[in-house]
């Protein structure tokens, strides 16, 4: 791990990552784009919400370069930009709910 420079910047680097999945539908999205990559009605479908919900949250996903997209044809497909820090995050799940001695 590299030093860290800026308290700072690191602090509101973190923090703003934090902001990002540790909304229960963010979460609930990567997961799903985890498997392999989805369109706006596939997700909302998956999640019972409506489409204009989930665009509202994938854009804040894209924003933070959690996912990234590419449009086929007439739909638009979101894809995990950054799948080494979903698998992060589910090793802190892991962490959180392992046995303590």
């Amino acid at each position: 791990m590299e030093k860290i420079k800026n308290i700072d910047e690191f602090v509101h680097r973190l923090s703003n990552f934090f902001d990002t999945i540790g909304n229960a539908v963010r979460l609930q999205i990567l997961l799903y784009l985890k498997k392999s990559p989805l369109c706006v009605s596939d997700i909302a479908d998956r999640l019972d919400r409506k489409r204009f919900t989930i665009s509202r949250h994938l854009k804040i996903l894209r924003d933070n370069g959690l996912v990234k997209s590419e449009t086929k044809g007439k739909f638009r497909y979101y894809s995990l930009k950054r799948p080494d820090l979903v698998e992060e995050t589910l090793k802190i799940y892991e962490l959180l709910t392992r046995e303590t001695k």
